[in-house]
């Protein structure tokens, strides 16, 4: 899918263990899919700087889960770049179909 890069989230309902955790490349259980939205040369399309989760923090825009479980509904979001490349593992557009189908159904409609 053009325009967007996505990468694998572990999902569960206690956040510490979430960031303690980075998926491996090809897992299928126990991760959700975060889209980046990106530019031609795979820069992140919008970015800006939030306070949250600590001063100065670069932002991104994403689409990804509403809730900590596996193939959550989702929706438009943000997430910081420090949290994207510690705790999240890129992955294929077709692996991100078979773990996360919900987001691809939101992305086509």
């Amino acid at each position: 899918m053009e325009g967007l890069r996505f990468y694998l989230e572990a999902v569960d309902k206690d956040k510490q263990w979430v960031k303690k955790y980075k998926p491996t490349r090809n897992q299928d259980q126990g991760v959700g899919v975060i889209a980046v939205n990106v530019d031609n040369k795979g820069r992140p399309l919008d970015k800006w700087l939030s306070s949250y989760p600590s001063e100065d923090c670069w932002t991104v825009s994403t689409i990804s889960s509403i809730y900590y479980k596996e193939n959550s509904p989702v929706c438009c979001s943000g997430a910081p770049l420090e949290y994207i490349g510690s705790y999240c593992t890129r992955t294929s557009e077709a692996h991100a179909r078979k773990v996360h189908p919900k987001l691809f159904e939101y992305l086509e409609e």
